[in-house]
């Protein structure tokens, strides 16, 4: 906090701690439950929102929070203290639960942590099934996921609010519409997507798990994401992705004449930037 403001936050060895994959992959799996269950909760008691940004957590001082979600006539909110290893619930009217974050089974922390969430008068009924992972099992099954390293989930929440810290900044360059920058459930990573709609075709991605009525109005906006992502079982990429639009297309009304197959955004035209975030370190 003492650094000036000229010194780049980028070029602190301690904003970018060493986090192999393999020294906290038990961890790593564990947590992701955890924050699927939380975000779980937010999803069901909150308005859908396009690209699901009603959905993810977001980065704090002490962890990550999902922000008020609304619930009878008032609001909670639920926090991942990093820094005192507990999960934090508090509404509006005052009233404070926690719950200790140690090595626990996904199955005892789903069934205390919507215990917590009853005795605060909250109800709240969630699929009990992971997304976007492999063999997935049920949260009140699952004895399989029960590590907590406090120190290496220490390290990960430093890590993301350093990444949170560039994506805003980038973020704050960008005239158009952007996402908030917030921490994606799904995959245990933080993304910032920037849109903007210049003459040309709608987007042809189609995206899982979105509903179809979403995707007229949020695909057809060029996409530049901004994502720290896992490639492979290893390694941490910075990654950032733009479409370009197609070649001999000048106008939105040109791209309505196109086929859906000269719709196409070529491989060769679509424009990547990324690397592996153990070279983003090294920087």
């Amino acid at each position: 906090m003492s650094e000036p403001n000229e010194t780049s936050m980028s070029d602190l060895p301690e904003c970018w701690p060493a986090l192999p994959l393999e020294a906290w992959k038990d961890t790593y799996a564990t947590l992701h439950m955890y924050t699927q269950i939380v975000g779980k909760v937010r999803l069901a008691l909150t308005p859908l929102v396009n690209h699901w940004w009603n959905v993810p957590l977001y980065v704090t001082a002490r962890g990550l929070t999902t922000t008020a979600i609304p619930c009878g006539k008032g609001v909670f909110k639920i926090q991942f203290d990093f820094l005192d290893h507990t999960l934090r619930l508090e509404t509006n009217d005052g009233l404070v639960k926690t719950l200790a974050l140690v090595p626990r089974s996904v199955a005892d922390f789903y069934r205390e942590f919507l215990a917590l969430l009853q005795s605060a008068g909250i109800r709240v009924k969630i699929w009990r099934m992971p997304v976007e992972i492999p063999n997935p099992i049920p949260f009140d099954e699952d004895q399989v996921h029960a590590s907590y390293d406090p120190e290496a989930v220490r390290k990960f929440w430093r890590i993301l609010v350093s990444v949170d810290r560039v994506f805003n900044e980038f973020r704050s360059r960008f005239v158009g519409k952007c996402s908030p920058v917030s921490f994606l459930l799904g995959q245990l990573r933080p993304r910032g997507d920037s849109l903007f709609r210049p003459p040309g075709p709608p987007t042809p991605w189609r995206r899982p798990y979105h509903p179809r009525s979403l995707l007229p109005r949020s695909e057809q906006r060029r996409l530049l994401a901004r994502r720290r992502r896992n490639q492979g079982p290893s390694v941490l990429f910075l990654h950032g992705a733009a479409a370009a639009r197609p070649l001999g297309v000048t106008s939105l009304a040109e791209s309505r004449l196109l086929s859906p197959a000269a719709r196409r955004i070529p491989s060769d035209v679509r424009r990547r930037a990324h690397g592996p975030f153990s070279q983003r370190r090294a920087a």
